[in-house]
């Protein structure tokens, strides 16, 4: 049986025609709790941006054979570290004590993680995927996002606004160095967004709600350097978590002018910047997304 995945537009558009009718195919947010107890299969997809287990609660239910995530800790047994509500990467940020409760997870339990879709397979990454692009970039840094996360109540949303803000106001204070365009905000025409990511030789890509985010894909699909706090924690498909593909520095940006430099020079390597391009496109087809999904599905 499959629910009506609503929440997941890559799997939506990539299920595959025959699926066992002895198995249950279900967002983690959807399940209910006669489907938790038909004692059947079920086959789980976490959409969320962090890599942390959302759910522990279903990954260790019995029934649950699989659960899928867009982004996972390299090192499963992480998820039994603490964090701020319910955000690996916010342990780097700060050294408050941990706001969630903490359920352990044995083997059995982290065996059931699997890789599935993520940011580079949603269409709105697609015009990045067909854009022709040229080394011939005229901005230097670029960062456009949101700067303010959470309510008063959140404390993963304060420490990310100011992650961001930080960010901010640091690149702002490199404009009389560098060609710098800075929006506290994603709010540009989405043609307007490609055009200046297309000229930019360098992106600078902060955490959000997750490690991950579109950026990070746009970004290498148009040739940039991107400069992200240190993330190699985190495996994805591809995985690309690593200084093959990113230019890392520290989470509080105390090094970001170093990392500038070296990726400044980095963006006139034709080669390396036409190569990310090419394994993302290489992962990006069709094809590629209806067989994951196939075989995620199939139990």
């Amino acid at each position: 049986m499959i629910k009506k995945l609503t929440w997941s537009e890559p799997i939506l558009n990539n299920l595959p025609q025959k699926i066992s009718k002895d198995i249950i195919i279900s967002s983690s947010v959807d399940i209910t709790t006669n489907e938790l107890e038909a004692d059947k299969p079920i086959i789980l997809f976490e959409k969320r941006d962090g890599a942390y287990i959302g759910k522990k609660s279903l990954l260790r239910h019995k029934n649950v054979v699989r659960y899928i995530k867009q982004y996972a800790l390299r090192n499963v047994h992480d998820n039994n570290q603490y964090c701020i509500d319910g955000r690996f990467f916010t342990r780097f940020l700060t050294d408050c004590a941990n706001t969630q409760h903490n359920i352990p997870l044995d083997d059995n339990d982290l065996a059931k993680i699997r890789l599935g879709t993520n940011f580079l397979h949603y269409s709105c990454v697609k015009p990045f995927i067909e854009l022709k692009p040229t080394m011939a970039k005229d901005i230097d840094l670029f960062f456009a996002g949101t700067t303010i996360y959470g309510d008063e109540n959140s404390i993963s949303g304060k420490l990310i606004t100011l992650h961001r803000q930080n960010l901010v106001k640091i690149l702002s204070d490199l404009s009389h160095k560098y060609k710098v365009i800075v929006q506290s905000c994603r709010n540009f025409p989405k043609s307007e967004y490609i055009k200046i990511i297309a000229r930019s030789k360098v992106v600078i890509s902060p955490w959000g709600w997750g490690e991950a985010c579109y950026r990070d894909y746009e970004s290498l699909l148009s040739c940039c350097v991107v400069i992200k706090p240190k993330t190699d924690f985190i495996i994805s498909v591809p995985d690309i978590w690593n200084e093959d593909y990113f230019t890392f520095c520290s989470p509080d940006w105390s090094d970001i002018e170093t990392a500038i430099q070296r990726a400044l020079e980095l963006s006139r390597n034709k080669d390396i910047l036409f190569a990310r391009r090419n394994l993302l496109l290489k992962y990006s087809t069709k094809d590629f997304v209806s067989s994951l999904i196939g075989e995620l599905c199939s139990y």
